[in-house]
């Protein structure tokens, strides 16, 4: 009985620097510089909640995400692959 109670107190996640990431790439996703600017801030609150963590974390996702774009492909013209079309 005590066991389960032990492992969820282990398990906690930290919830600021959950919503500034996921807010960071929300916003990313956004095209344009306003929401660039603001990905880039929420970032900056995310390192100030948890430190280095929040853009080793984005940043990998963002880069490939910039790099996707810029040879003019969109994530939201594509359809979907599999069994689910």
């Amino acid at each position: 009985m005590f066991l389960p109670l032990a492992a969820v107190r282990s398990a906690l996640t930290d919830p600021a620097l959950t919503l500034c990431t996921t807010s960071a790439v929300a916003l990313f996703l956004v095209e344009g510089w306003p929401a660039a600017i603001g990905a880039g801030a929420l970032l900056g609150l995310g390192v100030l909640a948890k430190g280095p963590v929040a853009p080793l974390l984005v940043l990998p996702a963002m880069l490939a995400v910039a790099l996707v774009r810029r040879r003019g492909a969109s994530f939201h013209d594509r359809p979907l692959r599999g069994g689910l079309n």
